[in-house]
């Protein structure tokens, strides 16, 4: 939790959960158990990565960013980093 939280509070745009959204960290540690700090660094600045390509894409549409990294960023971060985990099991690479 200490380590996600480290890395997170780094990045703006970042809230940890406060009932009007923002990044349930508990959620993502209890995910993410046994994770290396490198492991959890990249699942979290992936998810920064997936909020910049959503404000690109709303101002690119005229529209006005939200510059928010959601609970969403992060679990589609996640379910990134065990697919790419998966295929690397399943063939070897």
């Amino acid at each position: 939790m200490e380590i996600l939280r480290a890395h997170a509070e780094k990045l703006p745009g970042f809230t940890e959960e406060d009932g009007f959204g923002g990044v349930n960290l508990q959620a993502v540690a209890a995910e993410t158990e046994g994770f290396s700090g490198s492991d959890l660094e990249m699942i979290i600045n992936e998810a920064a990565i997936r909020a910049a390509r959503r404000v690109s894409i709303q101002l690119n549409a005229g529209l006005e960013a939200d510059t928010k990294i959601y609970q969403k960023d992060v679990q589609d971060s996640l379910t990134s980093f065990f697919e790419s985990r998966r295929f690397r099991h399943e063939f070897g690479t």
